[in-house]
């Protein structure tokens, strides 16, 4: 059994799938051309498979890793299981920290085995540097280096309307804690790290409306 978290506006759309545990099993981020499925365990495709979203999994354009947790590694390889086994034909991409412990000759070396088994898309594998802005949809990306060792990021989205920041399960303290200046100031915070006092999504009163799914 999965739970979801919801925030949505006229353009934009955030889910974060909760399990039974309170571990995140994925976040989908949607925009104008523009869907990224961050960080995604094998259980975020279960999940979508259970709601009949097909065209959900079909839709996503974009993965994008924050870390280089093993689990994240196994996810995307389901992601490009189910695509494979529903006839995918647009392209994935996928973006990895260029620092991060995830080699891209590793990455390539575990997708390209499940891709020579009647692939019908293009799976590109982009490493990123730190504070690089890369482009996916009508929205630019980037990996935005916080903390005193510098080893924790938050992905920061920019669409024409919105930004969006993303933190992963590095950061475990309240997510005041990282208030960005107000000049930065998001329009809606998820949070990864399971924290039974604090929604995942946090959207930046009083102009967005939480709902729960």
């Amino acid at each position: 059994m999965f739970s979801k978290q919801v925030w949505h506006d006229r353009r934009h759309q955030a889910e974060v799938f909760v399990n039974e545990e309170g571990i995140v099993s994925g976040t989908i981020i949607a925009y104008k051309r523009g869907v990224c499925l961050v960080n995604p365990r094998p259980a975020v495709l279960i999940a979508l498979y259970q709601e009949a979203k097909i065209k959900r999994i079909l839709g996503v354009n974009a993965v994008v890793l924050t870390d280089h947790s093993p689990e994240f590694v196994r996810g995307l390889c389901t992601l490009i299981t189910y695509s494979r086994e529903l006839r995918r034909r647009k392209p994935l991409d996928v973006y990895v920290r260029a620092d991060s412990a995830i080699s891209p000759v590793f990455l390539n070396s575990c997708c390209a085995q499940l891709m020579r088994e009647c692939s019908q898309f293009d799976l590109n594998i982009m490493p990123v540097s730190m504070e690089t802005p890369f482009n996916i949809g009508e929205a630019e990306l980037s990996y935005k280096a916080h903390g005193e060792d510098r080893g924790s990021a938050i992905l920061q989205i920019r669409t024409q309307d919105r930004l969006v920041h993303f933190y992963d399960e590095s950061f475990r303290e309240e997510l005041e804690a990282y208030t960005p200046e107000k000049s930065d100031a998001p329009d809606i915070a998820i949070r990864a790290v399971q924290l039974p006092q604090y929604r995942q999504i946090i959207p930046a009163p009083p102009r967005k409306e939480f709902v729960r799914a």
